[in-house]
């Protein structure tokens, strides 16, 4: 499939961040954690009804169903093992990112993940992300 195509070269070229568009949300996520297997990183998922979840495992890191404490963790997972890279998949995040604080700690994560295999996909039903991340 194209879109599978595309996706994999993003995250093979190391952007940061993607937005996919998709109202069939558990189709993207499958795309997704085959990608991250075939590249050989961790796939990791988040929404704010079940929390930040590594892999099939469906109990997630404390506390991650709050966006903020989330991406706190996903900072401390990427700084604490720079050997292993993950494909974080954010569903309905943009929704969040009208939070100041929210806001600052993905561009603090962005910069962090900039040049590595690390990469965030964010995934909703319609593209709108503010100016500062876009």
């Amino acid at each position: 499939m194209l879109a599978n195509d595309e996706l994999m070269l993003l995250i093979k070229s190391k952007y940061p961040v993607t937005f996919v568009e998709s109202i069939d949300e558990e189709y993207v996520v499958n795309q997704l954690r085959q990608i991250a297997s075939q590249l050989g990183i961790i796939f990791y998922q988040w929404s704010v009804t079940g929390g930040l979840q590594r892999g099939f495992n469906e109990n997630p890191y404390y506390q991650t169903a709050d966006p903020e404490k989330m991406v706190k963790t996903v900072l401390s997972l990427i700084k604490s093992d720079r050997s292993e890279s993950g494909l974080f998949v954010l569903k309905d995040f943009d929704k969040h990112l009208e939070n100041s604080i929210i806001l600052r700690l993905i561009k603090d994560l962005v910069n962090l993940i900039k040049n590595t295999k690390n990469t965030i996909v964010i995934l909703g039903p319609e593209y709108k992300l503010p100016k500062d991340i876009e």
